[in-house]
């Protein structure tokens, strides 16, 4: 629901309230029941739409997310029952029960909790203090029990008619916490040390109240200490955010060159984001603990040293990035979280084909979290894939991959090599080793596939760029997702390992390395 509707509900809530008051108080009732009965009758009218609106909104959700707690909500049936009172007026106005069913329009004050910010501030400031409450009422309570025990003990010769058991001497003590309710509790220790214990009683009657209050209200304070953070990291995400999409380095004119000026930059270093947002490192990892669409990586400097850096990605997908643009052509990136800038590189490529683009930005295979190491390359799962979990990213991907992959399409897997190895690898099926020519290709065209190595090789001249196929790597296995894409979808899948090299190395080598990937795909797979 938009901010303006919010306010708007609240205006009427409010008016409820003062319309809730006018109506039981008899000199206005009684000479302006018309009026009040229109009023009623607008703000039934609101309400209503706010009914349909929120509901409609929980039905969406549960179509996405398929949980019954999206429809079975108490505040629903508070929207009901504060409707309801102004139609029965209407339908049944001699009704003699209408002044009880009146007081249903009290429920409507319950809309104020969803409408109100530090309302949830509280929900929030409980739910996070739970366990601290836990232990003190249970510490209040055995305390309680404790003494109450020694009361009996103490009390009973004196006065057995009031301390007749254990029994009483507890609900004496709860009596002084709550108040004398009923007259119950309506008597005093008469011996000393029952006095004394009566003492405690009264202090633990003081501590029921207060421990808790001030737990909810530490917890109300951290609540709103995290709003203000949440609210200042929200500020620098939005500043570097946009400084991903403000590229004027001096890679410009090489993206230029090939048609790529809009693309978002590379990375900025820990250190440069730092500087310009003038603020610590602690406060960008915390922008990356945010888990939107900035996160850390780092690169091998050729000193040997460890560089951090900051990477951008379209985070809409439980496993990264997915974009379908209907496109005969698919660039799948399985280890943006892996290899650096290969998420960067493969987004480049699918903008400057206009291509279906997949790319897993969240798990990797060097992820030292259980959760999160997934390899999407080489993955047994892919033989099959029907025994895998709902909530399983890798299920997620292989739906989105179906959607995108269609028969006699073209699916083309972006990875990395090594330093020391061409800066091209063509693989579509071949073990390691293997010549150009492979009999179980993943690629149906031989022909396309030596038109694509000749294409990429045409640039070792001008770029000094060398292209080789099988012989530094293996995409034989049936767990391989070429392999999967070929087995079950009847497309035209291969790998194209780019050189990390290119990858970490200059902008014009890095982008001229784009360019002649970009044109060699389009020239055969269009």
């Amino acid at each position: 629901m938009s901010k303006k509707w919010n306010i708007f509900v609240f205006v009427f809530v409010l008016l409820s309230l003062v319309h809730l008051v006018l109506d039981t108080t008899p000199a206005i009732s009684s000479s302006y029941k018309t009026w009040l009965f229109v009023l009623d009758g607008l703000i039934t009218v609101v309400f209503i739409l706010d009914f349909y609106f929120n509901l409609k909104l929980a039905i969406k959700n549960f179509n996405e997310t398929n949980s019954l707690r999206q429809l079975l909500r108490i505040s629903f049936l508070i929207d009901l029952l504060s409707i309801l009172p102004f139609f029965i007026v209407l339908l049944f106005p001699g009704l003699k029960a209408l002044a009880v069913l009146r007081i249903l329009r009290l429920l409507r004050v319950f809309k104020l909790l969803n409408l109100i910010e530090s309302n949830s501030l509280i929900i929030s400031a409980i739910k996070n203090k739970r366990h601290e409450l836990n232990i003190s009422m249970q510490v209040v309570l055995v305390l309680t029990i404790i003494l109450s025990s020694i009361l009996y003990f103490v009390e009973n010769p004196s006065q057995p008619e009031n301390f007749s058991s254990m029994i009483d001497a507890f609900l004496w003590s709860i009596s002084k916490f709550i108040g004398e309710i009923g007259g119950f509790g309506d008597f005093a220790p008469v011996t000393v040390s029952g006095k004394v214990l009566a003492t405690f009683v009264g202090i633990l009657g003081i501590a029921i109240f207060a421990i808790p209050a001030g737990i909810v209200a530490s917890g109300f304070v951290e609540e709103i200490e995290l709003m203000k953070r949440n609210e200042e990291l929200d500020l620098y995400y939005s500043t570097l955010s946009e400084a991903f999409h403000f590229d004027v380095l001096s890679g410009q004119r090489s993206k230029e060159l090939i048609g790529l000026t809009n693309v978002r930059r590379r990375f900025i270093t820990l250190k440069d984001a730092s500087i310009q947002l003038k603020t610590g490192e602690s406060n960008l990892f915390d922008i990356c603990a945010l888990e939107r669409n900035i996160k850390l990586t780092k690169r091998l400097k050729k000193s040997g040293d460890e560089e951090v850096l900051l990477e951008y990605f379209e985070n809409n997908s439980v496993y990264g990035t997915f974009v379908n643009r209907n496109s005969n052509i698919t660039i799948i990136s399985p280890h943006s979280n892996d290899g650096f800038n290969l998420g960067h590189y493969s987004y480049c490529l699918a903008e400057l084909l206009q291509a279906n683009y997949i790319s897993i930005e969240k798990f990797g295979i060097y992820s030292f979290l259980k959760d999160q190491n997934i390899n999407f390359t080489n993955n047994d799962h892919f033989l099959n894939p029907d025994e895998l979990a709902e909530n399983s990213p890798l299920k997620s991907f292989i739906e989105d991959v179906r959607k995108v992959v269609s028969t006699d399409s073209y699916a083309v897997n972006i990875g990395s090599s090594m330093s020391n190895s061409p800066s091209f690898h063509v693989l579509h099926g071949g073990k390691l080793g293997q010549s150009n020519e492979v009999e179980d290709s993943t690629f149906g065209d031989q022909q396309k596939i030596k038109k694509l190595i000749e294409k990429l090789s045409s640039a070792e001249n001008s770029h000094g760029f060398t292209t080789t196929t099988h012989s530094h790597y293996g995409t034989d296995s049936a767990n391989h997702l070429d392999r999967f894409i070929r087995r079950t979808l009847n497309a035209n899948a291969l790998t194209i390992k780019v050189n990390v090299e290119l990858m970490k190395g200059s902008s014009e080598d890095y982008y001229a390395s784009l360019g002649i990937v970009g044109e060699s795909i389009k020239e055969v797979c269009r």
